[in-house]
């Protein structure tokens, strides 16, 4: 169950904050900004243990970029967790998890440890 995990993140601050207190906890952490970034991480390491994004991106909405990932062969049962500052009960359609922002941290570090585990060697 470990691995790495993909965070997709537009606004930086938000980005290098996740990113930290991930890593903090001991995940391996890939962050990008856009949707030709995470094309590029996922090209080069493979598939990671689940995709953190945010719901609303500049160039593309998130739910979009995880089913392009999903349509890649061997990436089609990836897990996603949606981050966004929409009401979470208002975006009935998504079938993945989805944490409010501000972020939840104990939630969204029980999200992620579903899927993926910290590295022993932090």
């Amino acid at each position: 169950m470990s691995g790495w995990l993909l965070v997709v993140e537009d606004d930086l601050d938000g980005r290098e904050l996740l990113a930290e207190l991930l890593a903090t906890a001991g995940y391996e952490v890939v962050a990008c900004s856009n949707a030709e970034e995470m094309d590029s991480a996922l090209t080069e390491r493979g598939k990671p243990c689940v995709v953190l994004s945010d719901l609303y991106l500049q160039d593309a909405p998130g739910t979009e970029l995880v089913a392009k990932m999903r349509a890649r062969p061997g990436f089609e049962y990836v897990p996603a967790i949606f981050v966004t500052g929409v009401e979470p009960s208002l975006l009935e359609d998504i079938r993945d998890p989805v944490v409010g922002k501000p972020v939840d941290i104990d939630r969204l570090f029980e999200l992620v440890a579903e899927h993926c585990s910290p590295n022993p060697q932090r």
